[in-house]
């Protein structure tokens, strides 16, 4: 089994949404936290962890709600936490 941990000043997990149905808005959550275990011999029984913390959304839009203080989805739920040891094919 190799293991692999995630540095945070070099990892990030990114995303992108649909905004009105016209284009994408895409970001950043930087500051991820986690590892990676993977046997080569049996890489479908591969195994990641991943914490992430929500409140440092970036889109790299100056005044997106998302970014800055105050209320809002990401203000309730400010750290994810991300286990998955299952195979689920792409």
């Amino acid at each position: 089994m190799t293991k692999w941990f995630f540095e945070p000043g070099h990892t990030a997990a990114e995303f992108r949404a649909r905004h009105m149905m016209v284009t994408y808005v895409r970001g950043q959550l930087k500051n991820v936290h986690g590892l990676l275990e993977v046997d080569p011999d049996e890489p479908e029984k591969a195994r990641v962890e991943a914490t992430v913390d929500a409140t440092q959304v970036y889109t790299g839009t100056v005044g997106h709600p998302l970014v800055g203080g105050g209320a809002g989805p990401r203000a309730q739920a400010p750290r994810r936490i991300h286990r998955q040891d299952t195979h689920q094919p792409a």
